[in-house]
């Protein structure tokens, strides 16, 4: 299970747990809420979570992609987002040109 952000509204599920968003002024009380419900957390954590996506075609992707890698092995940088979104076609694409 995934407690991020705190909330108590369940945005996306998969096998095994699901991923709960809200308020980070809520986080410590839904935290400790759910650990008193005997709830088992894999991680509670904060996260960036973008408001508004920028769609990339396989170019773009790979750009980008290229950028947080850059970033993610600079000892300085501790954390890297991004808010683009690839089309299944883009990606289809950049996984075949990485083979």
């Amino acid at each position: 299970m995934h407690a991020r952000g705190g909330g108590r509204r369940p945005q996306s599920a998969r096998i095994g747990g699901f991923t709960i968003y809200g308020d980070p002024t809520d986080f410590a009380k839904t935290k400790k809420t759910l650990e008193t419900l005997g709830v088992k957390l894999e991680s509670a954590e904060f996260t960036y979570v973008p408001t508004l996506t920028v769609p990339v075609d396989a170019t773009g992707a790979r750009k980008v992609i290229g950028l947080l890698e850059e970033l993610e092995d600079n000892d300085d940088v501790q954390n890297a987002y991004a808010n683009f979104e690839m089309s299944e076609e883009a990606l289809k694409e950049l996984k075949e040109a990485t083979q």
